[in-house]
């Protein structure tokens, strides 16, 4: 996957390989030791309910629209007025920027996003947005749609994914974003040199208070640029499938959209993507499948859809518990004893761990509405460049994803 990545870069000839390559080597450690340590594991398990925690009390300020972005913007301000978050990106990029040979406000960006969605890390590195190099702002951009936040990891937990491939998978693709996004759009103006921490840029509140009220302030543009990015994007995927049911209904195709139905479409085109991460053939068309959806639709509608043949795998479990019948793995599976079809079957249990890493970013067409409008509201200067970058970062970002399946694929054993 990365050579082909190679051909669809901007300048093929000034990619950095040092930062592609510890990106790449960092993830596969940093799979070894969420996917084999019980250490790694609770690391990241408390990390991720540490910050739910603190993200809950915007429960009790607010009862409006996106309350989480609006109180994380008050708390960054605050931070910034104490200087905390002066120190962290210091101390974190500089560090990541020591390792990797990456910039470090970029590197401070795929970090965050380990924790943090899309939103929340352009909060963190909102006052280099105006200044920062167009391959650092792809960067950033690409990093932020390659994981999940962990207050979705607790989401996709409830509907049944297994909690230590979603936490793992987002740990891993945050080098793997880094190292892909230096191999897409490396850099090549003389004057794009990598950002250095030039903390004065940081602009500090005269007090607490009026820490606050520039948080609110931050907060409140970047709910209305979202809001509104997002309607705008919704409105045009709902115009595209209106068409592709226009065309569907006079070729005597029912539901050829995207909207209702991206399992004919998606199961074809994305088959080999699925083939070539290491699926089973018979799996292929299930996992391509749920790929499409998540490109189209978000990764929560995904995983609910994959979360099916998770409980399908359950009730088989329980049923040869209970009786010693042979069954036969088709797509619709028949439990004789229970009179009972489970719809679409099952899948491979390689299959239901690859699945699981790859579905596990939010590169899809929501979330590029949702980043340029909060990119967008926090560097109004830079949303011609944005809007330039947001089809490349899209591809990027997937690709990201999927390399961290791939990863998770040769580690699995079974």
């Amino acid at each position: 996957m990365t050579p082909s990545l190679g051909k669809y870069s901007s300048t093929v000839n000034h990619i950095n390989w040092h930062v592609v390559f510890w990106g790449m080597a960092l993830q596969f450690l940093f799979g070894i030791f969420v996917i084999k340590t019980t250490l790694g594991k609770n690391v990241i398990t408390y990390l991720s309910v540490r910050f739910l925690e603190l993200t809950n009390h915007a429960e009790s300020g607010a009862s409006f629209a996106m309350p989480k972005v609006l109180f994380f913007c008050t708390i960054l301000s605050a931070l910034n007025y104490f200087g905390v978050m002066q120190f962290i990106i210091k101390t974190i990029g500089g560090f990541l920027s020591f390792c990797l040979g990456s910039a470090p406000i970029e590197s401070v960006a795929a970090a965050a996003n380990i924790f943090l969605n899309t939103t929340e890390t352009a909060v963190i590195v909102k006052d280099y947005l105006a200044d920062m190099p167009l391959a650092e702002l792809f960067c950033v951009l690409t990093t932020g749609m390659s994981s999940v936040a962990g207050v979705s990891i607790v989401i996709f937990i409830g509907f049944g994914v297994p909690a230590e491939y979603l936490l793992a998978a987002n740990l891993m693709s945050a080098p793997a974003a880094l190292a892909v996004a230096k191999i897409s759009m490396p850099g090549t103006e003389e004057n794009e040199k990598p950002q250095e921490i030039d903390l004065s840029k940081i602009k500090k509140a005269r007090n607490l208070l009026d820490a606050v009220s520039q948080g609110c302030e931050t907060g409140t543009r970047l709910v209305v640029a979202v809001v509104v990015n997002v309607l705008v994007y919704t409105s045009l995927l709902s115009l595209v499938n209106s068409t592709l049911e226009w065309f569907g209904d006079r070729a005597g195709v029912v539901n050829l959209s995207l909207r209702q139905n991206p399992h004919l479409i998606c199961s074809y085109i994305l088959w080999p993507v699925a083939y070539i991460m290491g699926v089973a053939s018979q799996d292929c068309h299930a996992v391509a499948s749920l790929l499409g959806i998540r490109a189209v639709t978000n990764p929560g509608i995904a995983y609910i859809e994959f979360s099916k043949y998770l409980h399908n795998k359950d009730s088989v479990n329980e049923y040869q518990l209970l009786y010693n019948d042979t069954l036969t793995v088709q797509n619709d599976l028949f439990l004789p004893q229970w009179n009972k079809t489970l719809t679409n079957g099952i899948l491979q249990d390689k299959t239901e761990v690859i699945a699981t890493y790859a579905l596990c970013g939010f590169s899809c067409i929501q979330v590029v509405g949702i980043s340029l409008g909060a990119i967008g509201a926090l560097a109004p200067t830079r949303k011609f460049d944005l809007m330039n970058l947001a089809v490349r970062a899209f591809f990027t970002s997937t690709m990201a994803s999927l390399l961290t399946a791939c990863v998770a694929g040769l580690l699995y054993l079974g």
